[in-house]
């Protein structure tokens, strides 16, 4: 039984690795590059709803980036992941905040240090 638990834990892993519109299970740069508008506008419909819920149960903070439409983030993010450095980094966790980072007024110091670190941690 241990051995059947194992075998399909590594191959979840070995899939997971073998996967290149994924990092760490969420969807990335690749990813995002491969959707159109139609289903990049429900990616971000949903994941902002996901962002208010989490508010609302959790009394988190807003992780969204409420000065902007979703189509001025999604040119955002199509910049953002135009780098080809960033395409591992992950959409909402990494190329959405920051998208919110810049529209907050981050300097370019601290973007720059931003995007080192989120292809750090997506790799």
């Amino acid at each position: 039984m241990r051995v059947a638990i194992f075998a399909l834990l590594l191959g979840s892993v070995l899939q997971a690795a073998d996967d290149p519109d994924h990092t760490a299970g969420a969807l990335n740069g690749r990813a995002w590059s491969k959707m159109g508008t139609p289903m990049r506008s429900a990616y971000l419909q949903g994941a902002y709803e996901g962002d208010g819920l989490c508010r609302v149960i959790a009394n988190a903070t807003i992780g969204w980036p409420t000065s902007l439409t979703f189509e001025e983030i999604e040119q955002a993010l199509d910049l953002f992941y135009k780098e080809p450095t960033n395409a591992s980094i992950p959409v909402l966790i990494g190329g959405v905040y920051y998208v919110k980072r810049k529209a907050e007024g981050a300097s370019e110091a601290e973007l720059k240090q931003l995007e080192v670190d989120l292809r750090k941690r997506s790799h």
